[in-house]
Parts: structure tokens; C-alpha cells; sequence
């Protein structure tokens, strides 16, 4: 029994101390053995992990695979679904060239080499005979030479190609029979997996080939073509195609946990996903699951639904499912990532991923029959593909701060987004609930901060939310987000900076109500953040009001409100313009490619702010001033880290106001690198104003807006409205 002493002010304001008298059943599956009294089960002896030494080796049937680094640090107990490589020949144990047919350059030299030097430097050198294919391309001739292996992908389905490769002059690559999928490696000195996820084949009669362009040189082993959007790890193959079978950590008795109650308890799990939202899942992914036998119709647990890879609770009783809405949390592969779920049976849960992003559920009925726990898949599949490292199991209901203990420290850093829909969107786009825009914007965090750290992008938004959703102390939005965050804070997580993309529910607000009802929130956030480790003086990101073309809205107030808070406050900050990204079909939200375009921006403004070293720009330009004479406009732009613009007429985004009533622009052209020039139909007679971004941009072609030519990430031209 786990006992925890707690703190807390007593009615009379004094330290008493709490007992929390929970049990728990902690599990690791680091290695290297099973914890008791979870079992395994694998009916092959294809499958292959890395031991402790970083070797790569085969397993035994039934036998986990604790798989570890090149390196060998322990990665977790691998799980993955089951699959079959199609390819026939020997792919670990080469003796000849039975089953590979050459083509291409008949100069090339083609044969089995031994190998086993650089195989065991590559910590290959367990896995087979120690030899290899290597095509050998600068014998001269012309034209690629390739290696068909024998086995056809049999259906149209999504397929995906792997192989390790050495390539010693050049190139080596792998590719589908009619040029599919080529995928190639060089300047690399060492054997390395090179893989080709989600490939389309045009034909059923499509295999899988090794090939070198004229004049290169290059050794192959563990060739694998499998059916699924995403590579798993190699099968071996010996004359035949060959099928790693369903595994999955299976408890039976579930009563032998002592923290085992089904009237009210709590279940978390950690684990490494190697797929995601990208590689549109065939079926559900189970974390962890209690339930009634082999069904799932009375159960409590996490799991990533398909074809998005989205978490969400699985909450049932008598064959109804309660929780029928995804938590909000995405996944990005190849990060560890918490789960967890608590219950009060028949009366309600609560499930978490990812940073304490939770879903709340109501249940109306009782489930019962409890027998197993399946962690990492089911008996009849749903197995997750990574690496399942830790479990807890509790006897009592759990807060969301409870069940998020002990999963994150100060090494967990994150940016805490909030607002309503379009921030959201990032993490869940609103037509197909995906999550481009995080995939997009993790591994830019990551290239900054990954060194000792795990960064984390916080889904902390709700959906068609206003500045009283967010506004203390009632808000309802603002008191979501302070659960999510200070749980993960609580639990020793940091947050870095606040993204704030929010507005379209406040349309018309005045922009005096607008600023003091977002510098009040900012306030509110930011004091949150303090009281539980953070500095108080977190930066705020605001993200601009985008375009619409549903409807033509006003949103100069929301524009102008956003710009004069950055102004006037140096810890509030715009991210650059996203009206130039793709709408959603609603005409409101952004799409998913949308967001996935605009998220590195935000990523890279805020790692900015916070100090770090960004290249390029991460603002865009800027109107610096407007003159008119006559009927012509002359606008100078400001560039950051472009040097010049497109388009360079037919330029669309700017209004010239008389007296309050726009003016006909009959011309908009680039005069050069740094200025725009308007014809107006006729010269204004009355107060003068200028827009660019007016209203919400309705009827306007967002590949008319200007844009810098800055390389990697060209930015729109900034809002700018002006009383000439």
C-alpha cells in the first residue's frame, strides 16, 4: 500500500496533514522481465528488437522484446500490430540470389558479399549470416541497375517499404517495381534503415525493388514490404513471405491486483507511440483497458482512435459507450507520451493524454464483470505500434492532478495555447478532428529545445468561446484550462508561453472593451502560472484574426484591439498574418493543411520572444507609410527578412476608406521591391483611411495578398490601418 502525506489549510487556517491511503500497483516494462502478474504473447519467432547492447536480434516466441536504442538505453516493451512482409527471399540470411531478379545495367555486378565488419559495427551482426546483396553500379554501362525481390503486394491497399542500406559510392534506394515510392540514402558511412511509409501501389502485381543510379554503389539487407501507412520493424523472411503475429500484455486475473476496484479507481500508462494522425490508422490502438472478457462492451481505458490517432476514453457499461468525443489530444511518433483514465462507476470518468488534456464523461449505468487488463492492445488486435514503458494502478478515484503525478518534472517544457476555435483547430481541425498543425509545429519546438527536454504543445482552447468563457473568476473555458495546466504544472511540468487565438466570438466589441477584457485574462493566466512555479512573467502569443469567406464580417475592432495591446505591452506579442493559409469548407477555421502551414510560424515567434536563436524572420513585412496624391496611394513596406514580394499586380487585402465609405481600388501594382501602388476611382473628399486586412477580408484571393520571398517561410504583409 502506497500511503501519501499531503498538506492542506484546516478550517481554522492551519497546516494539517492528509493521509491518502490509496493502493497502487506500479508496473514497469523496461525489462528485463515481465512484471507479475502480466503476461506476453507472440505466437511467432519472426519479430526482431534491440537488446541491451543495441544489437539487433530475433525473437523467441512469446518472448517480450525490451527494445533499446542503437546506444541501449531502454526504450520499453515493443508492441506493434500484425503484419506480414510480402517479400519472399532470404532478407536476413542471404546465400544466393534465389528470389531476386537483376534488371536494369547489365554491366552492374550483382552478388551475396560477406559483410560482417560493418554489420556488426551497425549492431546488425546477430541477426543473420553476416552477409548481404550489394549492387555494384560503377562497372560502367548505363542506366540504373536494380534488384526485383521476389513477392507482389496483391492489393491497392496503403503499403510501406524498408530496408537497411550501405551505401559505399553514392546512392542505394528502394522503390516499388514501377518506380513507386523511391526512396534513397547516401553520405552516410554506415548501414541505416531507410523506410518509405504510406505508398499507394498502381497495380496488384507491384514488388519491391533495391537500386543504384549509374556510377553507384551499394549493400542492402532487411528488405521488407508490409501491408499498412507505416513501417514497422524488419520480419525475417527465409524463402517464403513471413507474418509477425498480434502481440499484446495480457492480465487475466484481474482481481490478483491489490489496486484493482472496479467501483472506483484509476488506471495511467506511459508509452511511445511510432505512428500518428499521419498515417491514417486501419484500427483503434488500445493504451490501456480494463474490461468484461474479451469485449470491450463493460470497460474502462485509453485509446487512439482510428483513422486519426486521436485519444479517447473507453467508457462502457451493458454495451454503451459514454465517452463518445475525442479527449483533444493528438499524437506526434516517436514521443513518450502519459495516459490515464478514473472512474466512479456508474456515475462518471474522466481520461487524460498527453499534458493532462482530459475529457470528462457521464455514465447513466454500472459496469460490471470485470476480468482483464490488456496494456498495449487487445486479444483480438487494436495493438498499439511503440514501446510500452510504465503503468500504475489505483484503488480509488484519482483528481486529474493525482493521475498526471509523477509523469512529467521540470524537463517537460511547453507552450499553453488558449482561445477558442481556431486554437483549438490545431490540435484538432474541425471537419475531420486531425492534428497536422501540432505534427507541424513539434518537431520545429524540437529542434530548439530537445536537448534534456520533452516539449509539449498544451491544448488548452475550448471551442466557441468569448472573453466571459475566459474571464474569473466564473469562466468556464479559463477554468478548463487551469485544470489542464496545473496539473501538468503541479506535476512539475513548465510552461514557457501562453498562445492566445481568440476573437471571433467577441465581433463588434469595442476596442477599449476588447483590450481590457484580454490584458485582464493575460493578467489572470500569467499570476496562475506563478502561483505554481512559473515566472508570472510568461510572454502571451496572440495570433491574429484570420479571413473568412462565409460571410463578410467586421472585424476592424478585433484587429486594431489585437495590434494596440502588442504595442503597448512588451510581453504581448502577434504571431505572423495566417490570412493567407487555406480555409476550412466552413469558411471560418482554417484547414488542416492550414494549420499545419501556419503552426511552425507560431512556434517560431514564440521561440523568438523567449530568446532563442531563430533564423529568418519571424514577423513579415510591414506597412511603414502611406501617402496619397490625387488618385494614387503610395505605400512603403518595411521587410523583415525578405528582401522583395510577390504579387506583383492584381494585389488584393487594402481598402481606401472616404468619410467611412470605401473607395473603388481600381489598380494595385508593385512599383518595386518595397512599394505597392493604389489607383483609387475617384480622390477622397472627406477623413481619409487606409486598411490593409479590412474587415475579414471577405471576397478577397488569398494568393493576392503579398507576401515576402524570404526562403524557408515567406510571411504575408502585416495589418496596418492608418488616418492619413
Amino acid at each position: 500500500m502506497l500511503i501519501r502525506l499531503g498538506r492542506m489549510l484546516n478550517a481554522a487556517g492551519q497546516l494539517s496533514t492528509v493521509i491518502d491511503t490509496v493502493r497502487t500497483d506500479s508496473l514497469s516494462f523496461l525489462g528485463p522481465s515481465m512484471p507479475s502478474p502480466f503476461q506476453y504473447f507472440r505466437s511467432d519467432a519472426l519479430a526482431t528488437y534491440r537488446n541491451s547492447s543495441g544489437v539487433l536480434v530475433q525473437a523467441a516466441a512469446n518472448e517480450p522484446r525490451f527494445d533499446h536504442s542503437a546506444s541501449g538505453t531502454p526504450l520499453g516493451l515493443l508492441m506493434e500490430p500484425s503484419r506480414q512482409n510480402k517479400t519472399s527471399a532470404y532478407n536476413a540470411s542471404p546465400v544466393d540470389l534465389t528470389g531476386l531478379t537483376a534488371g536494369g545495367n547489365a554491366s552492374a555486378v550483382i552478388a551475396v558479399v560477406d559483410d560482417t565488419s560493418n554489420l556488426t559495427a551497425a549492431g546488425l551482426g546477430s541477426i543473420g549470416n553476416g552477409k548481404v546483396i550489394e549492387i555494384d553500379n560503377a562497372q560502367g554501362g548505363s542506366g540504373t541497375a536494380y534488384v526485383t525481390i521476389a513477392g507482389t503486394v496483391g492489393n491497392t491497399n496503403a503499403h510501406s517499404m524498408s530496408c537497411y542500406i550501405y551505401p559505399l559510392i553514392g546512392a542505394g534506394a528502394i522503390q516499388l517495381s514501377d518506380g513507386g515510392g523511391y526512396t534513397a540514402i547516401s553520405s552516410v558511412s554506415a548501414y541505416t534503415l531507410v523506410q518509405k511509409h504510406n505508398i499507394t501501389p498502381t497495380s496488384t502485381s507491384r514488388q519491391m525493388r533495391l537500386s543504384c543510379p549509374i556510377g553507384h554503389k551499394a549493400r542492402f539487407l532487411l528488405w521488407q514490404l508490409e501491408e499498412g501507412t507505416a513501417c514497422t520493424t524488419p520480419i525475417i523472411t527465409s524463402g517464403a513471405t513471413a507474418t509477425r503475429q498480434h502481440n499484446r500484455i495480457l492480465l487475466t486475473t484481474l482481481a490478483s491486483l491489490q489496486a484493482w476496484n472496479p467501483d472506483e479507481g484509476a488506471m495511467t500508462v506511459e508509452f511511445t507511440p511510432l505512428n500518428d494522425g499521419g498515417d491514417a490508422l486501419s484500427s483503434d490502438q488500445y493504451f490501456i483497458l480494463a474490461s468484461n472478457g474479451t469485449g470491450v462492451n463493460d470497460a474502462f481505458g485509453v485509446f487512439g482512435i482510428t483513422p486519426r490517432m486521436k485519444a479517447r476514453a473507453r467508457v462502457a457499461a451493458g454495451g454503451t459507450q459514454f465517452a463518445n468525443a475525442d479527449t483533444g489530444q493528438g499524437f506526434v511518433k516517436g514521443k513518450t507520451y502519459p495516459a490515464g483514465i478514473t472512474w466512479q462507476n456508474g456515475v462518471s470518468a474522466k481520461a487524460f493524454t498527453g499534458p493532462a488534456v482530459f475529457g470528462d464523461y457521464t455514465m447513466s449505468a454500472s459496469a460490471s464483470g470485470f476480468t482483464r487488463m490488456y496494456i498495449g492492445g487487445r486479444d483480438t488486435g487494436n495493438a498499439i505500434q511503440g514501446h510500452v514503458r510504465t503503468a500504475k494502478i489505483f484503488d480509488q478515484t484519482r483528481t486529474l492532478s493525482q493521475m498526471a503525478s509523477g509523469l512529467f518534472s521540470s524537463n517537460d517544457w511547453a507552450l499553453a495555447f488558449s482561445g477558442q476555435s481556431n486554437s483549438v483547430g490545431y490540435f484538432s481541425q474541425q471537419s475531420d478532428s486531425t492534428n497536422g498543425g501540432e505534427r507541424a509545429m513539434q518537431p520545429v519546438l524540437d529542434a530548439f529545445w530537445n536537448a534534456g527536454t520533452r516539449n509539449w504543445l498544451i491544448n488548452g482552447g475550448t471551442n466557441g468561446t468569448s472573453i466571459g468563457n475566459w474571464t474569473a473568476p466564473s469562466g468556464t473555458a479559463l477554468a478548463r484550462w487551469k485544470e489542464i495546466v496545473g496539473a501538468y504544472m503541479e506535476a512539475g511540468g513548465q510552461v514557457k508561453a501562453i498562445v492566445w487565438d481568440q476573437g471571433e466570438a467577441n465581433q463588434g466589441d469595442p476596442v477599449a472593451t476588447l483590450k481590457s477584457g484580454w490584458l485582464s485574462i493575460f493578467n489572470d493566466l500569467r499570476s496562475f502560472l506563478a502561483a505554481r512555479g512559473g515566472s508570472g512573467n510568461e510572454p502571451v502569443i496572440i495570433i491574429p484574426i484570420g479571413r473568412r469567406t462565409d460571410a463578410d464580417q467586421d472585424y476592424r475592432t478585433l484587429r486594431q484591439a489585437q495590434t494596440e495591446l502588442a504595442a503597448e505591452n512588451a510581453w504581448i506579442h502577434l504571431a505572423p498574418e495566417k490570412w493567407h493559409q487555406t480555409l476550412d469548407a466552413d469558411g471560418i477555421h482554417l484547414a488542416d493543411v492550414g494549420y499545419a502551414a501556419n503552426g511552425p510560424h507560431v512556434v517560431r515567434k514564440a521561440l523568438k520572444v523567449l530568446g532563442e536563436s531563430v533564423s529568418g524572420g519571424v514577423d513579415g513585412p510591414v506597412i511603414s507609410n502611406v501617402v496619397r496624391t490625387g488618385t494614387t496611394v503610395t505605400v512603403t513596406l518595411s521587410h523583415d527578412a525578405g528582401t522583395d514580394f510577390t504579387p506583383t499586380s492584381g494585389i488584393e487585402g487594402f481598402a481606401f476608406l472616404d468619410d467611412g465609405v470605401p473607395i473603388a481600388i481600381t489598380a494595385a501594382v508593385r512599383t518595386n521591391a518595397t512599394t505597392i501602388t493604389l489607383t483609387l476611382a475617384s480622390a477622397p473628399a472627406g477623413v481619409e483611411e487606409v486598411y490593409h486586412g479590412y474587415r475579414s477580408m471577405y471576397g478577397v484571393n488569398p494568393a493576392n495578398l503579398v507576401r515576402d520571398n524570404e526562403a524557408t517561410y515567406p510571411k504575408p504583409l502585416r495589418y496596418h490601418y492608418e488616418v492619413l
